[in-house]
């Protein structure tokens, strides 16, 4: 699981629309919690107003319905159809009473499903970019991973093991 923390941190036009304050502190986690279910959490609150929860790792995440604290929980399931394809579906949680800042008429919740799909087209972008690079051979090849990328780290060694016990489940069936 990845935490990260910022303070002070100026949201994207949406992150307003979804969660009311431009300004923030900001709490976001993601957890792996299988192979197919990612569970994000993003906790927001004007600056200095984010409550501090104790120790480093915030497991799994949550979120507080009272207060001034503002967000989401996400649940990602990511299916494979086959080594290039996938199944991706989102589920989506806020508090029931917080109300869109761009639609003061709609939940939050709401407001998010609609915008969601923008969104997700950017991501699905850029995993189309990388999924070319699956064509190249990997020998030689290695990645430079940057600190934000502890996440993505995890998901891939997970991955990893399960095709290599998968390949010697394999391989001990066949002898």
């Amino acid at each position: 699981m990845t935490v990260r923390k910022t303070a002070n941190y100026v949201q994207p036009p949406y992150l307003v629309d979804w969660f009311t304050y431009e300004t923030v502190d900001r709490h976001h986690t993601h957890c792996m919690m299988s192979p197919a279910v990612t569970r994000v959490v993003m906790r927001v609150a004007n600056p200095g107003e984010l409550s501090d929860r104790k120790g480093e790792r915030e497991y799994p995440g949550t979120l507080e319905v009272t207060g001034n604290e503002r967000g989401y929980v996400l649940i990602h399931t990511h299916t494979p159809v086959d080594e290039k394809n996938h199944i991706w579906r989102v589920i989506v949680n806020c508090p029931a009473h917080h109300m869109s800042h761009g639609d003061s008429n709609k939940s939050a919740a709401k407001r998010v499903a609609e915008m969601f799909p923008e969104v997700a087209a950017e991501d699905e972008w850029a995993l189309a970019q990388q999924q070319q690079m699956f064509a190249y051979p990997d020998e030689g090849y290695s990645e430079v991973f940057l600190k934000p990328d502890l996440a993505l780290r995890r998901a891939r060694k997970i991955f990893v093991d399960l095709l290599r016990e998968q390949e010697l489940a394999k391989a001990q069936a066949a002898e």
